[in-house]
C-alpha cells in the first residue's frame, strides 16, 4: 500500500467503486452498510438498555468503537492507494477491462441502490429475522 499513490487518475473507477465499498464499510448513508449497521446497533443497544445486562452494552460499545476504527483505516486506505503523490512505476496503469469494471459498477450500485430503498432488501429478511432471534 505505501508504494501505491494517486491512482484515481488513471482508475477512476475503481476508485469510485472502493470509496462506495470503504464507505458501506463505514456504514455511512445512503449505502447498504448504512442500513445494516442501523438495524445491528438498534438492536445491539435497545436489548441491553431494555434489561440493564452491562456486559451486552459492553459488546455493543465494543462494536461501536470498531466501527470507529473501521472508518480511520478505511479513510487512511483510500488516501495512501488513489490520492497523494503517484510513484513514477505507476504513471501508465490503466483501469481494468469491461469484463472487470462493469461487475464491479453493478455491484456499487446495487449497494446504493439497497442503501436509498431498503425495503427493497429487508422487506421479506426482517420477518425471518425476528422468527428466529424470538425462537
Amino acid at each position: 500500500m505505501d508504494k501505491l499513490g494517486g491512482l484515481a487518475k488513471n482508475l477512476p473507477i475503481t476508485a469510485i467503486a472502493s470509496m462506495v465499498g470503504f464507505l458501506t464499510l463505514m456504514g455511512v448513508p445512503p449505502t447498504l452498510g448504512f442500513q445494516a449497521e442501523w438495524l445491528l446497533f438498534l438492536g445491539a443497544f435497545q436489548v441491553p438498555l431494555q434489561t440493564n445486562d452491562y456486559f451486552r452494552l459492553l459488546l455493543a460499545y465494543l462494536a461501536l468503537t470498531s466501527t470507529i476504527l473501521t472508518t480511520a483505516y478505511s479513510l487512511n486506505t483510500m488516501r495512501k492507494i488513489f490520492f497523494g503523490p503517484r510513484p513514477q512505476e505507476l504513471k501508465e496503469i490503466k483501469e481494468a477491462p469491461l469484463v472487470i469494471t462493469i461487475p464491479l459498477l453493478i455491484i456499487t450500485l446495487l449497494t446504493i441502490i439497497f442503501g436509498i430503498y431498503p425495503n427493497l432488501f429487508t422487506e421479506k429478511l426482517l420477518p425471518l429475522t425476528y422468527s428466529r432471534v424470538r425462537g
